[in-house]
């Protein structure tokens, strides 16, 4: 079993090295990495297997518990704002991370962990005013959402109104595309 015993540290260290070797990787050499390589397609799946991995209550405990666990999900915070927005092969790659910060989310354990995260919020806003892609505003307002109705993280409601003004919240809430834009 892949979580059992010391299998889940040790796959958690190894996507964690992965992930932080290849985002080190892009901005040491932005061109050798194109969005149809094979480390690309490696390091998506991965992500994918980690994302799937906290879809699960099981899963979504043990990543916010063992701190190989939080290791990895810092890797994964960082692919949402270190790549650029204005570019198609990496918005695949930030909807998978913004969907496996919003499964954490799910867990009290993981919540505080998020909340604990000092550069996620600036994240998320950034991810709403600069992504040109619909569905990963949408992912990062699911998961602003998720963490502002936290009792345990009402403070993040005033970081959350001075990086998205009001009225951008209800332009956002407004769209009659039934899509974020």
């Amino acid at each position: 079993m892949l979580l059992g015993g010391d299998n889940a540290d040790e796959f958690f260290q190894l996507a964690c090295h992965t992930l932080e070797s290849y985002v080190n990787a892009v901005h040491s050499s932005p061109s050798r990495v194109v969005g149809a390589n094979n480390e690309y397609r490696f390091v998506i799946s991965l992500m994918g297997v980690i994302t799937n991995i906290t879809a699960s209550s099981f899963g979504r405990e043990l990543l916010s518990s063992k701190d190989s666990g939080k290791e990895v999900l810092n890797a994964i915070n960082s692919v949402i704002s270190e790549f650029p927005f204005q570019e198609m092969k990496w918005m695949k790659m930030r909807n998978v991370a913004l969907k496996c910060m919003y499964n954490i989310s799910i867990n009290q354990k993981g919540m505080k962990f998020l909340c604990s995260i000092k550069t996620l919020l600036p994240d998320l806003s950034q991810v709403i005013h600069e992504d040109k892609f619909p569905d990963n505003k949408l992912h990062a307002l699911r998961l602003l959402q998720s963490m502002v109705c936290e009792p345990d993280c009402v403070e993040l409601l005033h970081s959350v109104v001075e990086l998205l003004s009001i009225d951008k919240l209800k332009t956002l809430s407004q769209n009659s595309k039934g899509e974020v834009g």
